[in-house]
């Protein structure tokens, strides 16, 4: 599945934002292109990739799952052989995240979200649904209110993937959970060594240390029966626990000495956590004991032969030489891959200098990401900027705030923010086009495609490198190598209505009306409700009379024909505007240009140009472009007064206009 960046559509309604690994597929953050001025314009949209996709009877039972139970869902969608789930507005937040600003959690708020996941458990299997026990898989709201994201009828999802969550599997899903509730710590941070859970925690319950303690055997057999917990939950929430003597807890084992490596570098970053080889995405860092899952826990599991051979002792010395040779070579990659250099963002007081801390860069971010939800841009970018300030190696941390800046149209601290992202991530294609674009809007078309060469070296496939390619170039007078960039922009996307108006546009600059004609024509059937994309075309039809009327090798019947024929394709994108959206003052504007130019042939379309213009500048009155061809149509009816009123208006609303001005002075010149 090709994941969707910052920047990129979803059925054309939905804007990617943000995007979080998920426990299968990925999770999108959105805006969402809503009609109603009342509703946040934000939604989280799940992606999967499943083999095969269900039927559309299967995937209309989704919508249909029990919204108790799971998050509601506002559309379900197949787009290019993935299945998106759009979710409703939610309150309260991901679990995960709840946990790593709360947990240690109460007994008694333990217990509750317990009854609840079990009840939700116990209540999906008996309606044949499923449900992935995961902090990231669950939202919390008031009053301890569990609802998962993912799950659903058995029936929408492949049967082996749900099934392989067997109750043994899940037993010990919900330890590792309870585990995270009752210390704040992740389970894996203290398998190795695992001691009581009450010496880590004295109030826990006997038989709720019992039942985690065997949930968490390597062994399956050994785990209880889920029922277990949902008694001792439902008891525990009906009376008030006994207090149990703390345990002595043991003595933490002594630290260890720093390695001859750690000294001589007590604060380099290794290598495999460089934000641009393989630095832990942030829903690790969200949840960071989290075992990690394969696709819905199914990992393969290859039998070991019991007759192995004994393998031959190396020589001592070569040993030591190779872990020579390997010390080396680590040390000339560590030496190689320099820290971010974030001195410009400094310089320019976008950052501070700070000690590096990721945790705190993660719940910076979250507060930024909450702040942005409520549309309270300005502190949403200062702690944007502070979690970047602290985790200069994050790619997440340097997009948010380069969008942030977007958003304000401060696009050249946007340029200072990605530039330094590229200086020390050299290999992401998504980031070089960003930077591009930034560039892009600050008009500095050579550092723009500087960028967008260094993107499409990257990945020469990549849509949205190829489109801004075409847009820069466009911009640099260069409509070669524009129109081949746009070519493979929408052969690569073929769905991207955006992608074939721009086309047409730089289509036309080029002079090849047809083509242009051609790629608008895409757009709109691909948008039919694009209003840009209808006026585009109706004037790209009028272009095409236009070129037409100067043909002198036509004979006059067949010109004629093809006059009227390209003026009605015209008239018809303008009616459609306004069906579309009968305030839209343009469509009435162009709609009143076509009849008068009609009126040469038929003289009543002159009185309907006339009414045309006037919607317009009913619905747009302080607009001289309007007043001016009321003006026009009043004198082709040889209304004097009219005309000059019309053109003393225009003139009024843009004094130095000197089309304005002749226009009045025409018509005070008619007889």
């Amino acid at each position: 599945m090709e994941i969707k960046q910052q920047g990129e559509r979803i059925k054309r309604n939905y804007q990617v934002i943000s995007v979080f690994p998920f426990v299968d597929g990925v999770l999108y953050y959105t805006t969402y292109d809503s009609f109603d001025p009342e509703e946040t314009p934000t939604r989280f949209i799940h992606a999967i990739q499943l083999h095969p996709l269900p039927d559309e009877n299967t995937l209309s039972k989704l919508p249909l799952r029990n919204e108790r139970i799971f998050v509601p869902l506002q559309e379900v969608f197949v787009e290019d052989g993935v299945l998106y789930q759009v979710f409703e507005k939610m309150e309260g937040n991901l679990l995960g995240i709840y946990l790593y600003q709360n947990a240690p959690l109460a007994l008694g708020e333990i217990s509750q979200i317990t009854q609840t996941i079990s009840d939700h458990l116990m209540e999906c299997e008996s309606q044949d649904e499923f449900a992935l026990i995961d902090p990231q898989n669950m939202v919390i709201e008031e009053n301890t209110k569990i609802r998962f994201l993912y799950g659903g009828p058995l029936s929408v999802f492949p049967r082996e993937k749900a099934n392989s969550y067997s109750e043994a599997e899940i037993a010990k899903q919900m330890a590792e959970l309870l585990f995270h509730m009752l210390t704040g710590d992740g389970f894996e941070e203290h398998k190795d060594e695992m001691r009581p859970l009450r010496s880590l925690r004295g109030d826990v319950p006997v038989e709720l240390e019992s039942w985690i303690m065997k949930s968490v055997s390597p062994d399956p057999i050994m785990r209880p029966p889920l029922h277990e917990l949902w008694k001792w939950a439902h008891s525990f929430g009906g009376k008030k626990p006994e207090m149990i003597e703390d345990v002595e807890p043991e003595p933490e084992p002594k630290k260890k000495e720093k390695s001859l490596m750690e000294k001589l570098i007590p604060n380099k970053q290794p290598l495999s956590d460089k934000l641009n080889s393989n630095k832990p995405p942030l829903s690790d860092k969200l949840l960071p004991h989290k075992p990690k899952l394969d696709s819905f826990g199914v990992k393969d599991i290859k039998a070991k032969s019991n007759d192995k051979k004994q393998k031959k002792k190396l020589p001592a010395w070569v040993t030591w030489v190779v872990i020579g040779v390997l010390a080396l070579l680590f040390l000339m990659q560590l030496w190689a891959s320099p820290d971010p250099d974030v001195t410009a963002l400094i310089d320019a007081k976008i950052i501070q200098e700070v000690e590096q801390d990721e945790n705190k860069a993660i719940s910076l971010y979250n507060q930024s990401v909450k702040a942005y939800e409520g549309k309270d841009i300005e502190k949403s970018l200062a702690l944007a900027k502070q979690a970047l300030a602290v985790d200069t190696g994050n790619k997440t941390y340097y997009v948010h705030l380069a969008n942030l800046y977007g958003l304000k149209k401060d696009y050249k601290s946007g340029v200072l923010v990605l530039t330094s992202a590229t200086s020390y991530i050299t290999d992401d294609a998504k980031l070089f086009d960003q930077l591009a674009v930034f560039h892009f809007y600050v008009r500095d078309y050579e550092k723009a495609k500087e960028a967008i060469e260094q993107a499409v070296g990257i990945n020469k496939n990549m849509a949205s490198a190829q489109y801004h390619r075409g847009k820069i170039y466009n911009a640099l007078k260069n409509s070669d190598e524009a129109i081949a960039s746009m070519k493979i922009a929408v052969a690569k996307d073929p769905k991207n209505a955006l992608y074939f108006h721009d086309f047409a546009l730089i289509q036309l600059q080029a002079n090849h009306i047809q083509a242009a004609v051609d790629n608008e024509k895409k757009a709109v059937q691909l948008d039919k409700k694009n209003i840009d994309y209808l006026i585009s075309l109706g004037l790209l039809y009028l272009k095409q009379r236009d070129e037409l009327l100067r043909n002198q090798s036509l004979r006059p019947e067949i010109k004629e024909k093809r006059l009227k024929d390209l003026l009605n394709l015209a008239f018809d994108q303008f009616v459609e505007v306004n069906k579309i959206d009968d305030k839209n003052a343009e469509g009435y504007y162009y709609k009143a240009r076509a009849y008068y130019i009609n009126g040469k042939s038929n003289a009543d379309s002159y009185q309907s140009a006339i009414i045309a213009t006037q919607k317009a500048l009913t619905r747009d009155p302080d607009n001289a472009l309007y007043a001016y061809q009321l003006g026009v149509c009043y004198m082709a009816v040889k209304n004097k007064a009219q005309a000059v009123a019309a053109f003393q208006k225009a003139t009024t609303l843009e004094p130095s206009n000197r089309l304005y001005q002749n226009g009045l002075s025409s018509a005070q010149a008619m007889k």
